[in-house]
């Protein structure tokens, strides 16, 4: 979602959930939790979590599919011998 520009918090679920049974909300729908998230962050606003940049991540992505296949290398020589 950051990468496409929305604007993104990471918060403790367990204030949230907390902060609904303050305001005494039993909806326990999608819907209403969609509206109980929406209240806690109008109310509180939360800071905005910044994602680590695409590029480094298509980096680690790309050195962590080098070692699998550095390891199923390593695995198939084993197994030949």
């Amino acid at each position: 979602m950051a990468d496409n520009g929305i604007d993104v918090s990471i918060e403790n679920l367990s204030r949230i959930h907390t902060f609904g049974e303050i305001e005494l909300s039993r909806n326990k729908t999608d819907k209403g939790d969609t509206k109980r998230i929406a209240r806690y962050c109008a109310l509180h606003k939360p800071n905005l979590w910044t994602p680590t940049p695409l590029r480094e991540r298509q980096l680690t992505a790309l050195v962590c599919h080098l070692k699998n296949l550095e390891e199923m290398k390593q695995m198939q020589v084993n197994g030949s011998q």
